[in-house]
């Protein structure tokens, strides 16, 4: 019991920092100055105080820290509001079900799909359909569309190859867990296969590109099929790092135009 106790404030504390720092950057985007400090005092305020009444002062304090922690890292570090933000995603679903819905940490896993079951056959499923489903069937969609001039085909290739090794890695280790676990494991049975595919493609609409925004809900929809298929995240987690690290190999290291 009281390894779950420090589990939860671990997953409030880390989703507190994270959640409000991805929060106060869009609230000093949109407001002036001065508006934009007085919401954020009083989002923070209210936040803090609840952390406060359930876990106690010290709780409070690494809540604090944790923002502190996160606000210097968003304004320091390259690409670090991508970064909080895939954390965000990650640690989100594990608050809700943890902390606001009280499950344990196995009913929370077992929700998400996370299962060690047949753990090699669905791994070597997500690779199969990736190989001979995902790959040909976005190929293709993404041809035709640059074909029938909806978009060219250097758009997403610039946006990769600028980034650095670091941001590279990360799309093909860190993004697929954080991703899978938001919109198929955590969205996916709230709200349906081709909502939480939409959300999805519109959350990769950033680099601004037809035929990534299809080529994304594309990829959503065979990952869901996935995970209601194999009733494991493993699938999709597993095709989801396949697809973005050949990108990144294509585009990246390669620097290879589709």
């Amino acid at each position: 019991m009281q390894k779950e106790r420090v589990l939860r404030l671990l997953i409030l504390i880390l989703s507190f920092g994270s959640l409000s720092t991805i929060a106060s950057l869009i609230i000093i985007a949109n407001l002036p100055p001065v508006v934009s400090v007085a919401t954020i005092f009083i989002f923070l305020t209210s936040l803090i105080a609840g952390i406060t009444k359930r876990y106690g002062k010290i709780a409070c304090l690494w809540a604090a820290l944790s923002y502190l922690l996160f606000v210097v890292f968003a304004t320091h570090v390259a690409y670090a509001t991508s970064i909080i933000l895939s954390f965000s995603l990650l640690v989100f679903p594990f608050f809700w079900n943890m902390e606001v819905k009280r499950a344990s940490l196995g009913k929370t896993l077992n929700s998400f799909g996370i299962k060690r079951d047949k753990l090699w056959w669905n791994v070597a499923f997500g690779l199969l359909a990736t190989a001979f489903i995902l790959y040909p069937l976005t190929g293709l969609e993404k041809v035709t569309i640059v074909y029938l001039g909806f978009d060219t085909p250097d758009v997403v290739a610039d946006v990769i190859k600028s980034l650095p090794l670091y941001m590279a890695i990360f799309t093909f280790t860190f993004t697929p867990f954080a991703e899978e676990i938001f919109f198929r494991g955590f969205l996916l049975d709230r709200i349906g296969i081709v909502l939480s595919s939409l959300l999805f493609a519109m959350a990769h609409f950033t680099y601004g590109s037809v035929a990534e925004f299809a080529v994304a809900f594309t990829a959503g929809l065979a990952f869901a099929v996935m995970k209601r298929r194999s009733g494991s995240l493993v699938p999709a987690i597993t095709a989801h790092a396949l697809f973005n690290f050949v990108t990144v190999l294509i585009f990246y290291v390669v620097g290879a135009n589709l």
